[in-house]
C-alpha cells in the first residue's frame, strides 16, 4: 500500500509537470469514454437488461399471420378461441388503446387509455403500488366500471392522494372509479396511463377486424416452440371452421423482449461497434502521445533502470500514472454520457422501446470504471515496447544523444498505421450512412410538409350500437354469399350526426382564418404508423379480393398536404352522407389491382370497415 501511495504521488506530480499533454489526453479519452458509456446505457436499457417483470422469459406476444406471412394484430373472436382452447399458457390477455380526453382529474388531459381483458395484470405479474387491479367480477360483461392509473398520472392529476375512495374519471365516454395505481417503473404498453376492463364495452364478432394485441405467459414447463405448436393447431382448426370469414392462416408466438426490441437490435449494435472503433482511435492517439512523452523522459527511465528498477516496476509506474489519467477522463466522460443520453432520447422522440429504462445508472458507471482500468493497463504497457529490444547501455547512450531509437519509432509507426486504419473504417461507414440518409431525403413521400401545421382533435367516442353492428355483419355475410350490395343509405345515429356537424363547422371556420390556404382532416397522418386496414372486393366480385389500408379524409386534406392529383378528382361538396360513396386511391393501388384497366369509375366493396356496405366509387 505504501508503494502504491508513493506511485500515486509521483504520478500526480508527473502529470502536473505536463499540463498540455494531460489536458489533451484527458479530453481525448473522455470523449471516447463518454460516447461509449452513453451508447452502452442505451444498449443496456434496451437490449441487455431483462424486462422488469417476474420470470420475464415466460412472457410472449401472440400475433396472427396472414397468407403472405405478415404478422398482424388479433381479431377478438380468434383471441377468445385461443384463450379457451390452448394448454400452453398460464394466462392470455388482449389490449388496445389510444389517446383520449380524460376528465375528472385536476385538469382535462389527453392520455393514452387502454382497454385490457381479464388476466392482463396477472400475465405481467406486477402488483399495484396502491389499491388493487380488476377483480374477476369487474372483468366480465356488465361489471362495475373501474380504472387503474399509472404512477405518473396519479401524481400529476390526482395529487398523489393515498386514499382513492370516491376518485372517479371520465374516460372513453365512460365514468369509472379509480381503484389502483401501478408502480412508477411499470409501463406496459409503453405510453399507457390508464387501464380499464375491456369487458366494459360490447364485444366484436368479426374475425377479420384485427384490432387487438395479445400478451400471454407460458406455463413453467412449456417452451416457445411447444406453445407455437399448440396455437398452430388451433389456427388450422379455426381456418377449417370459419373459412373465408378468417383471413389469418396461422398464429405466431414471439418472446416479449424480442417483440419489443427486434426492430432496433441491429442498429444499436452497429452504433455500439462504431463507438468502440472511435474509442480505439482515441486510445491510439493517447498511446502516440505517451510514446512521445517516453522519448522526452528517456533519461529518467534509463537512470531508474540503472539503479535497479525492473521492467515490472516501471510497468506498474506507467499503469499508475495512466490510471490517474484515465480515471479523470472517465469521470469527465460520465458527465458527457449524461448529456449524450439525454440528447439521444430527445432526438428519438419516443421511438426507442423501453425508453423509461434508459439512463446512466450503476451498471453504466461500473462499465465505465472497468473500461477505464482496461485502458489504463493497455496504455501502461505500450511504453514498455519502447525498451523491449534494447539493453541498458543502449538506452543510456540513446538518452544522451537525445534522439529516438529504431524501436520507439517503429512502435509509433505501428500505432499511426492502426489509427489510420480504424479512422478509415469509421469514415467509410459514416460516408455510407451519410449517402443512405441523403438518398432517403431525395425520396418523394407524395406530400409536402412545408408550411403545414397538424393538430390532434379528440371528441367523445360515439356509443357503440351492438345490435346495429350485428345486423351489419349479417348483411356483410349475405353480401359475400350472394354478391348483393344493399341499396339503402346508411343512417347516422344522433351522436354521429352531431360529430359530423362539428367537423363541418370547424373546417368552415378554419377555412375563413386569414393566412390559411387549405384545411383538411384525416384520421391518421402519413408515416405515423399503424392505422386501419381490411379486405375488399373489386366491383363486388368475390373472385377479385384485395387488402389495403384506408383513411377517412375530408375534401381539403389533399390540398392542405400538397398531395398531387394524377387523374380524376378528389372529394368535393357533392360528397355528402346521402350521395354515392366516393374513394380516392393511390398510384401503387392502381398498379397492383388495375394495371391494364381504367380505374376511374370502378367500385370497391370495403365490407364492414365503416358501417356502410354501399360500394365505394373510385373518383
Amino acid at each position: 500500500m505504501e508503494t502504491l501511495i508513493k506511485d500515486l504521488r509521483f504520478g500526480i506530480r508527473s502529470l502536473g509537470k505536463r499540463p498540455g499533454f494531460t489536458a489533451i489526453a484527458v479530453l481525448t479519452l473522455s470523449l471516447g469514454i463518454g460516447a461509449s458509456t452513453a451508447i452502452f446505457s442505451v444498449v443496456d436499457g434496451v437490449l441487455l437488461r431483462s424486462l422488469p417483470y417476474p420470470d420475464p422469459d415466460q412472457i410472449v406476444q401472440l400475433r396472427e399471420v396472414n397468407e403472405r406471412g405478415g404478422r398482424m394484430p388479433f381479431a377478438e373472436p380468434n383471441f377468445l378461441d385461443v384463450r379457451a382452447r390452448s394448454h400452453s399458457f398460464q394466462g392470455v390477455a388482449q389490449y388496445n388503446g389510444q389517446l383520449t380526453t380524460v376528465t375528472g382529474g385536476s385538469e382535462p388531459i389527453r392520455a393514452a387509455s387502454y382497454a385490457v381483458s381479464a388476466d392482463f395484470f396477472n400475465v405481467l405479474g406486477v402488483k399495484p403500488f396502491l389499491g388493487r387491479t380488476f377483480t374477476p367480477e369487474e372483468s366480465k360483461a356488465g361489471g362495475a366500471p373501474v380504472a387503474v392509473v399509472s404512477y405518473g398520472f396519479w401524481q400529476r392529476l390526482l395529487g398523489g392522494r393515498p386514499d382513492l375512495t370516491g376518485t372517479s374519471l371520465r374516460v372513453m365516454n365512460q365514468s369509472v372509479n379509480v381503484i389502483g395505481v401501478m408502480p412508477a417503473e411499470f409501463a406496459f404498453p409503453r405510453t399507457a396511463e390508464i387501464w380499464v376492463p375491456r369487458e366494459m364495452f360490447p364485444g366484436e364478432i368479426s374475425r377479420s377486424a384485427h384490432n387487438w394485441s395479445v400478451v400471454a405467459r407460458l406455463r413453467p414447463d412449456v417452451t416457445t416452440e411447444q406453445a407455437y405448436a399448440d396455437v398452430n393447431a388451433i389456427a388450422k382448426q379455426l381456418k377449417q371452421e370459419f373459412g373465408k370469414d378468417m383471413d389469418g392462416v396461422d398464429f405466431a408466438v414471439v418472446p416479449q423482449h424480442e417483440y419489443m426490441v427486434g426492430n432496433v437490435r441491429s442498429a444499436l449494435l452497429m452504433i455500439f461497434a462504431a463507438v468502440g472503433f472511435l474509442l480505439l482511435v482515441a486510445c491510439a492517439n493517447v498511446a502516440n502521445l505517451l510514446l512521445a512523452q517516453v522519448t522526452t523522459r528517456q533519461r529518467e527511465f534509463s537512470v531508474r533502470a540503472a539503479l535497479g528498477a525492473t521492467r515490472s516496476r516501471l510497468a506498474r509506474q506507467f499503469i499508475t500514472e495512466n490510471l490517474l489519467l484515465v480515471l479523470i477522463a472517465g469521470a469527465l466522460g460520465v458527465l458527457f454520457a449524461y448529456w449524450g443520453v439525454n440528447l439521444l432520447l430527445g432526438l428519438n422522440q419516443q421511438a426507442l422501446p423501453r425508453m423509461n429504462e434508459i439512463g446512466v445508472n450503476t451498471r453504466a458507471i461500473v462499465f465505465t470504471l472497468g473500461l477505464s482500468v482496461l485502458i489504463a493497463v493497455l496504455l501502461g504497457i505500450v511504453p514498455l515496447f519502447r525498451f523491449s529490444t534494447k539493453d541498458l547501455e543502449a538506452n543510456l547512450r540513446e538518452a544522451g544523444s537525445g534522439t529516438p531509437g529504431y524501436a520507439g519509432q517503429q512502435s509509433r509507426n505501428l500505432l499511426v498505421v492502426a489509427q489510420m486504419a480504424l479512422t478509415l473504417i469509421l469514415l467509410v461507414g459514416a460516408g455510407l450512412l451519410g449517402k443512405s440518409f441523403y438518398q432517403l431525403l431525395q425520396i418523394d413521400p407524395g406530400f409536402r410538409t412545408e408550411s403545414a401545421v397538424a393538430m390532434e382533435l379528440s371528441l367523445p367516442n360515439a356509443r357503440h350500437d351492438e345490435t346495429r353492428y350485428k345486423k351489419l355483419m349479417e348483411a356483410y355475410d349475405l353480401l359475400l354469399k350472394r354478391g348483393e350490395a344493399p341499396a339503402e343509405n346508411t343512417k347516422f345515429t344522433e351522436e354521429e350526426e352531431r360529430q359530423r356537424q362539428f367537423h363541418q363547422q370547424l373546417l368552415e371556420r378554419l377555412s375563413n382564418t386569414p393566412g390559411l390556404i387549405a384545411v383538411g382532416t384525416i384520421n391518421y397522418l402519413p408515416l405515423s404508423g399503424g392505422g386501419p386496414d381490411g379486405n375488399f372486393l373489386i366491383n363486388n366480385n368475390p373472385a377479385r379480393p384485395g387488402h389495403a389500408e384506408y383513411r377517412l379524409a375530408s375534401a381539403g386534406y389533399f390540398a392542405a398536404m400538397g398531395i398531387p392529383l394524377l387523374r380524376g378528382r378528389t372529394f368535393d361538396a357533392t360528397d355528402q352522407a346521402n350521395a354515392p360513396n366516393a374513394a380516392v386511391v393511390s398510384q401503387s393501388f392502381v398498379k397492383k389491382y388495375f394495371p391494364n384497366e381504367e380505374v376511374i369509375g370502378q367500385t370497391i366493396q370495403f365490407g364492414n370497415m365503416d358501417g356502410d356496405l354501399r360500394l365505394l366509387h373510385i373518383v
